[in-house]
């Protein structure tokens, strides 16, 4: 598990919920949040923010459209993702816009 008064890097006591690659993380407060990413069979729309002070995992609202391989940043009280690549290998142009107030 993670100790705040040590900072080796440890396991912590949950795993994602399932097993992505190519997803994107950006940090508020005390949550973590991982976006999007591929699952092994393609790629997904998932959310899940993890918080730092249980370490527990929850399910977020998903994306509109899955992708992965994105670019992710933080500002004020949103998520925005921009562009990244979908099933079949095309690259998007769009981008989301999503408020961790409301979720």
């Amino acid at each position: 598990y993670l100790r705040r008064e040590d900072p080796a890097l440890t396991p912590l006591l949950h795993d994602l919920p399932v097993a992505i690659g190519g997803c994107r993380v950006v940090a508020a407060e005390e949550y973590v949040y991982v976006i999007g990413g591929c699952d092994g069979s393609g790629y997904v729309k998932t959310m899940y923010r993890l918080c730092l002070e249980t370490f527990e995992w929850t399910a977020m609202a998903p994306m509109g459209a899955a992708r992965g391989f994105f670019a992710a940043i933080l500002k004020d009280e949103y998520i925005y993702v921009f562009g990244g690549y979908i099933s079949g290998g095309r690259i998007l142009s769009s981008t989301e816009r999503y408020c961790i107030g409301n979720n």
